[in-house]
């Protein structure tokens, strides 16, 4: 958790894969999602954790501050990810 943000693994359901979200632990809001900022989903839990905790590192500054300007923004997806199925 960094800057009051956490990650929050969910299960998509159809088709059976994991998302991340990035949330405000205060309010609850939803920062960012895996999902529905990159359509990026994963085969286990434990893949969209790690890339949740990835794209969290990728947000914050040094001294634990979010850059709001990289948040929301589409990434290159990494190996694991899964495309959405068409």
């Amino acid at each position: 958790m960094t800057q009051d943000l956490k990650v929050v693994v969910r299960l998509l359901g159809e088709p059976t894969l994991w998302s991340w979200e990035l949330r405000d632990v205060v309010t609850g809001a939803l920062v960012e999602s895996s999902w529905s900022s990159c359509w990026m989903a994963f085969e286990t839990r434990e893949q969209a954790r790690a890339d949740g905790l990835r794209r969290l590192a990728e947000i914050v500054c040094p001294g634990g501050h979010v850059d709001h300007a990289r948040v929301g923004g589409r990434r290159q997806p990494v190996r694991e990810a899964v495309p959405p199925a068409a």
